[in-house]
């Protein structure tokens, strides 16, 4: 589970900005919390994170991808390499910084601390520290690129550290020569988090379609999910079928026909034939609506997240989705007895519906808002504010109360 993540100088953030999700001192809602063992407190299985437009509320979700890219591709870095490292860019003095990111997160109960700076040329700082039983124990510190201290197993770290390039992560680096207390962590990023900050870009459909094929008790719950989300499906069915497809030639060569074995989507619709016999009658996942095709993209990686025990981060959730649909998706991961392994949601929105108190804690909701001047995006917990309880949080955010909404120069847009 992740604990807390921190990002400076990323795109529009310039200033440090964090997002937490251990549990504040706030009573109400305990299905939405997760205890932790060892008296380290309770976690949030859920955030939402509000703003307008060009806020920077997706750059924070940006900023977890780019983390996460990182970690698990930067193996495959060359020498002379850029890191695909974008600074804030509205002044010139940021723009010649690093950016630096922090994420607090369990594995194996164990609370972990990982942080790394960056430019686009290399890896100036970083760290990853453990906390068993409370007690800070470094596994390993990097500075100036190429200077390192090791909390343990010195010599071995240190070989591995040789032959670590200046734009690479050693965190990478050490789990390529399987060492352990490292790789733990990094398979723990690889394995246990999914980002979805582009839904279309990364083509979720076909994961979902892979996903679900290949696992019955997944295509089950898919099911029960549709039937109850009311779009008229009562069955679905996923085939694998051969067609052909152009791919571009390497090196030169011409493109050409390959054949390839893709899952394929039907939908079963229950109708009443003409003398007055139940029937069931198939569609191509094509012909649904945009809203059925958008969940049918989310069941995947949600259904994965739930039966896994994974961190999911969405970004614009509601898309396409009614608000009472993303309403009972979000009550997937509250439900204890359908998140049983302590899954997390992390995602942004615009849908207002969702800020009340009998659907989330205070602690769970933030906000983001860019100033005026410098362009810097600010983000912040509803906490903040104290809300009065029964407060009607909705109304007090549509009408300014916590900031992070459009203000339209001369006060409209016509």
């Amino acid at each position: 589970m992740i604990l807390e993540f921190s990002v400076k100088n990323f795109r529009s953030i310039r200033e440090q900005v964090k997002v937490s999700l251990s549990a504040s001192d706030e009573s109400g809602h305990t299905s939405n919390l997760v205890d932790l063992p060892d008296d380290l407190g309770s976690v949030l299985k859920t955030a939402i994170i509000y703003g307008a437009n060009a806020s920077g509320k997706s750059n924070v979700l940006k900023a977890m991808a780019f983390v996460y890219e990182l970690i698990t591709r930067s193996h495959l870095i060359q020498s002379g390499d850029k890191i695909e490292v974008t600074p804030f860019r509205l002044d010139g003095k940021s723009e010649q910084e690093p950016s630096e990111f922090e994420v607090y997160f369990l594995v194996n109960s164990t609370e972990h601390c990982y942080g790394l700076s960056v430019t686009q040329e290399r890896v100036l700082e970083e760290y990853l520290y453990a906390y068993p039983s409370g007690q800070e124990t470094m596994i390993f510190e990097r500075k100036d690129s190429n200077t390192y201290t090791f909390g343990e197993d010195v010599e071995k770290q240190k070989t591995i550290a040789e032959m670590t390039l200046d734009n690479k992560l050693y965190l990478s680096n050490a789990t390529q020569f399987n060492y352990k207390p490292i790789k733990d962590v990094h398979d723990y990023f690889k394995n246990k988090v999914v980002i979805a900050t582009d839904i279309e870009a990364m083509k979720w459909d076909t994961y979902t379609k892979t996903k679900l094929h290949e696992d019955t008790a997944a295509i089950d719950l898919a099911r029960e999910l549709l039937r109850n989300a009311d779009t008229g499906i009562d069955d679905i069915s996923i085939t694998r079928r051969a067609k052909r497809v152009l791919v571009s030639g390497d090196d030169g060569k011409a493109p050409y026909f390959r054949t390839v074995n893709r899952p394929e989507v039907n939908s079963y619709h229950k109708y009443l034939d003409d003398q007055g016999v139940e029937q069931r009658v198939q569609f191509s996942l094509t012909d649904e609506s945009k809203g059925t095709q958008r969940m049918f993209e989310l069941l995947g990686p949600l259904i994965d997240a739930l039966r896994e025990g994974k961190v999911l981060v969405i970004d614009e959730l509601e898309s396409s989705l009614h608000p009472l649909l993303t309403e009972q998706l979000i009550q997937l991961f509250h439900n204890p007895e359908i998140n049983t392994l302590g899954a997390q949601l992390v995602f942004t929105t615009h849908n207002t519906n969702l800020l009340n108190e009998l659907l989330f804690r205070r602690d769970q909701v933030w906000f983001t808002e860019k100033d005026s001047k410098t362009g810097a995006t600010s983000l912040y917990s509803l906490v903040d504010f104290k809300p009065r309880n029964n407060e009607d949080i909705e109304k007090g955010y549509l009408i300014g109360r916590y900031g992070a909404i459009p203000f339209f120069k001369g006060g409209s847009l016509l």
